[in-house]
């Protein structure tokens, strides 16, 4: 989750975990690829969070501060990105994947000026698969991902929600995001597709799983 106790920040595949020390459990994170450190090991800083990647998938911070004050020492070191997105679904529970980059993934981004993140998610899943007539029914998390672009780290806070349609339109790829493919997928074709996505994406179906039986 990511709340004002417990943060997780995602670098790719791996997982940055910010955790209160009071609700810290070593079982929780108890495997190979997991490290864990304190403040009194060292900061919570870019270096050190890399560092650990270099050998391990999972990086667990234990923090004396709350997860949100922590966090905002963080997030100082990064250029703040807000984008927003969804899961598109029918009638029938298919939902709409895009595949770019060789990864399969969901329609978002970036939240332009004076636009609300429900907003920018409906423009951006028919901009990047001409989905069409599609409207915000729930929202479902918040994710939080960092990355370098030519040497500047940004941290981008994305705003998922779900978007029911009742037109099962055609789909159209929008190639000059480098999205490859724009597919409808049953619940089989989907679940092999997360196989082969980022942990963001496996979340926000995560929390799609849990409320979509409430919506049709």
């Amino acid at each position: 989750m990511n709340d004002a106790r417990h943060k997780i920040v995602y670098f790719a595949d791996k997982s940055l975990h910010i955790v209160p020390e009071d609700e810290y459990r070593a079982a929780d994170f108890a495997d190979e690829r997991t490290r864990a450190w304190s403040d009194a090991d060292g900061e919570l800083s870019p270096a050190n969070i890399i560092k650990f990647f270099e050998r391990y998938d999972r990086a667990v911070f234990v923090t004396s501060e709350c997860g949100n004050e922590a966090f905002a020492k963080l997030a100082s070191h990064f250029k703040p990105v807000r984008a927003a997105g969804g899961i598109v679904a029918d009638s029938d529970g298919e939902v709409v994947m895009i595949r770019r980059n060789d990864r399969w993934d969901l329609p978002k981004g970036h939240i332009e000026a004076g636009e609300s993140p429900e907003a920018c998610a409906v423009r951006e899943v028919g901009e990047e698969t001409g989905v069409d007539g599609a409207k915000i029914a729930a929202f479902l998390c918040n994710t939080i991902h960092a990355y370098d672009v030519y040497g500047v780290w940004e941290l981008k806070t994305t705003y998922w929600y779900l978007l029911a349609t009742d037109c099962r339109s055609e789909l159209t790829p929008q190639r000059s995001e480098g999205i490859e493919r724009a597919e409808w997928c049953d619940a089989r074709t989907t679940e092999r597709n997360l196989r082969n996505a980022y942990p963001t994406i496996r979340k926000v179906f995560a929390e799609y799983e849990k409320i979509k039986e409430k919506i049709w």
